[in-house]
């Protein structure tokens, strides 16, 4: 790993809950509501389709939440709900 990256990892692995602010954690969940809609909008989209197409012809272990198209496994997902979620490009809300 980059010395920048391993520091990133080390605070994200040492960092808890309580060491957030109010708002920290109000905006997060904006943010995090955010995207699931996002993804869920773009699911809709017919690009989405083919995504949808790609990950369910690997197979593997359902075992996580495609956004609006059921289950595929971890690494399906999130290929796909990244994917999805850029699909509207409505997912940066640009709040202050």
């Amino acid at each position: 790993m980059y010395p920048i990256t391993e520091r990133c990892v080390a605070f994200a692995h040492g960092l808890q809950y309580e060491d957030l602010s109010p708002f920290t954690v109000n905006r997060v969940k904006m943010y995090l509501l955010d995207l699931i809609g996002c993804g869920i909008g773009g699911s809709k989209e017919p690009l989405a389709k083919h995504y949808h197409r790609y990950v369910s012809e690997r197979g593997g272990n359902r075992e996580a939440t495609l956004f609006g198209r059921g289950k595929g496994n971890v690494e399906q997902a999130a290929f796909f709900n990244a994917a999805v979620s850029h699909l509207l490009e409505m997912d940066d809300s640009g709040m202050g």
